[in-house]
């Protein structure tokens, strides 16, 4: 822990008004010496700071009592607090008040709660000075394999995420990894948590500097693969995000544009239908005694009519006849069946789905990434495997012993030679993989051993450049 001394100052030296704050006296113009009778002389305003210098420079003093000095500490952090919570997008503001809430804590001033110190690292994280941003991811990773500040706290608080994804952009390899373990630890307790809003902690900004950082740390395995769990968080996300927004226009809007357009549909067959004028020897005009529409009827007749009616009429007529649907007995011109006609065919508008709804989505993960991400696992799990089976045939060559002919033995050694020619040509064919590294340190130790004793001293002669390339390989085979 930091100590700091405390020195006893004794040359302090109260400095007079007169010496600081007044102002500089300046000579008149000469067309003003007439009126130098109308200018007041200066005065001076008693301050409740005096200015006090110490070791020559100027400090303001004030003596408090306390309780005043308490209040006034206490007002001044929830001047900070408000400050801090209410700028977030204005990154100078943000980074100012996080700076001097951390000074006032490590001076222990005050105690700042995980949610106010969530945010002073969050703001420090988008900060343009990299000294700050590396001590705060820094702090961010510990925190967040402590349990201090778990991703939980991180998930209640999504407006501080996109400022955490702002350190990717860092030049640091190990800044970078330290930002992007966290982030994918964020993000995957966000795919199973139910009241995760990835519209909320994701912006265009921010999907556009997690797809820049996958591409640009490709030679990284540990930081490749962090970046790789991160886009596949991001596409369960957003398959999620799809579902929910699909089951919702589902059953809202469709489902309301094709009640609608049944409704209208009724209505419009119903006033075509009254006015169609049926034979005596129609099928149907044997109904019109029942349920005609030509003279008007009580409205409980109209009722027990429309029930009596075969099933496939009943589904077509509506319980009740708009008024908008005149009588036959009324159609008696031109121009009276002109206004039926018209009234008939005129439809109310359409139902207007919503800008939210219509609105396109952000693209989380493109097509291109998940094709590099399937790439890149499928690279690296056939280096395992032919790596695995190089080592299978080593070990059956030297059990196999001295043997009455060297037919078999030779077999085995252009297989075992084969395998081992497979898994150099992974390594050093793989791009963007991340490969060495991975071989390095993602290997089991039987593995990595067998690697480094056999495969690794072919691969260095290989890129050796004065050689020919079977040379080479006799001088590994002897």
């Amino acid at each position: 822990e930091k100590r700091i001394k405390v020195a006893r100052i004794n040359d302090i030296q109260v400095v007079t008004p007169t010496t600081v704050t007044a102002p500089a006296k300046v000579a008149p113009h000469a067309s003003m010496k007439r009126h130098r009778s109308s200018v007041s002389s200066d005065t001076i305003v008693p301050s409740p700071c005096p200015i006090v210098r110490i070791r020559d420079k100027p400090w303001l003093s004030i003596t408090q009592s306390q309780d005043s000095a308490v209040d006034n500490m206490q007002d001044l952090y929830k001047y900070s607090i408000d400050v801090l919570l209410h700028n977030i997008y204005i990154g100078g503001a943000q980074e100012n008040i996080a700076v001097f809430l951390l000074q006032c804590y490590k001076a222990r001033y005050w105690h700042l709660s995980k949610v106010v110190f969530l945010h002073v690292l969050a703001a420090l994280c988008a900060s343009s000075e990299a000294k700050l941003v590396i001590d705060a991811v820094h702090t961010v990773h510990s925190t967040c394999i402590s349990a201090v500040l778990p991703p939980s706290l991180w998930l209640r608080n999504p407006q501080t995420f996109y400022q955490l994804v702002l350190g990717l952009r860092q030049p640091s390899l190990i800044t970078v990894t330290k930002c992007a373990h966290v982030v994918a630890e964020i993000l995957t307790a966000a795919t199973t948590e139910a009241n995760a809003n990835a519209t909320e902690m994701l912006s265009q900004d921010a999907i556009a500097t997690i797809h820049a950082a996958f591409w640009l740390w490709h030679s990284s395995y540990k930081l490749s693969l962090s970046l790789e769990r991160i886009c596949m968080s991001l596409h369960a996300l957003e398959a999620q995000a799809q579902r929910k927004r699909g089951g919702t226009m589902d059953k809202s809007a469709r489902q309301t544009f094709l009640n609608r357009v049944r409704g209208h549909g009724t209505y419009l067959s119903t006033s075509i239908r009254t006015l169609v004028v049926l034979s005596k020897h129609s099928s149907k005009s044997k109904m019109s005694h029942r349920g005609s529409a030509v003279g008007p009827k009580e409205p409980h007749e109209a009722q027990n009519a429309t029930n009596n009616l075969p099933l496939e009429r009943s589904l077509v007529l509506p319980p009740t006849v708009p008024e908008a649907a005149p009588a036959m007995h009324r159609v008696r011109t031109k121009r009276s069946i002109l206004q039926v006609i018209k009234r008939s065919r005129v439809l109310p508008e359409a139902p207007r789905i919503s800008m939210v709804a219509r609105s396109k989505g952000l693209t989380f993960v493109t097509p291109a990434i998940l094709a590099e991400i399937e790439r890149r696992q499928a690279l690296r799990s056939q280096f395992e495997s032919a790596l695995s089976r190089a080592m299978d045939a080593c070990r059956v060559d030297a059990r196999r012993g001295p043997a009455s002919t060297d037919v078999p033995r030779f077999h085995m050694s252009q297989r075992s030679e084969f395998l081992v020619s497979i898994v150099t040509k992974l390594y050093l064919g793989a791009g963007e993989c991340a490969m060495v590294e991975f071989a390095a340190t993602a290997l089991d130790p039987e593995l990595q051993s067998y690697f480094r004793e056999y495969v690794l001293p072919l691969i260095v002669q290989l890129q050796l450049p004065q050689s020919s390339l079977w040379r080479r390989l006799r001088s590994i085979w002897r």
